[in-house]
């Protein structure tokens, strides 16, 4: 968890794992606020993929960031754990006021959670603005198939 805070820490600290209470207490605040506090000393790859999700989240927040890149958080995790994640990038935008920026494929959640989408096709941008701004006909626009294309795959 402390690998976030080895750019603002003394070569000797990150050597020795002899971290300050400072960046101790930021990694644990960080830990709490991804809903994974009493997990402080538990290796992240004994953890759920879940919770090893929530650890990834955590460790960009003891970095303490002005703007968090997300490229798709919710990979390899069931529905209901994509909407806890999603939720939490959520609660992170409101609560510490960090700017949230995230690539995802799922409409539903991207309609959902999305101040301002952003959807591309054929490396163009085709729609840009709020999720209640998008049509029917721009989502086609966006996920249509060109079978004729399919062909020469």
């Amino acid at each position: 968890m402390l690998v976030g805070r080895i750019a603002y820490s003394a070569l000797w600290r990150v050597l020795t794992g002899k971290y300050s209470a400072l960046d101790q207490s930021i990694a644990k605040r960080a830990l709490d606020s991804v809903g994974l506090d009493g997990r402080y000393h538990e290796k992240a790859r004994n953890l759920s993929g879940g919770q090893q999700q929530r650890v990834a989240i955590a460790r960009a927040l003891v970095q303490e960031p002005k703007i968090i890149l997300a490229d798709e958080p919710m990979a390899s995790l069931d529905p209901k754990l994509s909407e806890l994640v999603i939720q939490m990038l959520e609660k992170i935008n409101k609560d510490q006021n960090i700017t949230v920026l995230v690539n995802i494929h799922v409409l539903s959640l991207a309609k959902k959670y999305a101040k301002r989408m952003i959807a591309f096709r054929k490396g163009e941008v085709v729609f840009d603005g709020p999720p209640s701004q998008l049509s029917d006909e721009i989502i086609d626009q966006i996920y249509h198939v060109d079978k004729k294309g399919m062909d020469e795959l």
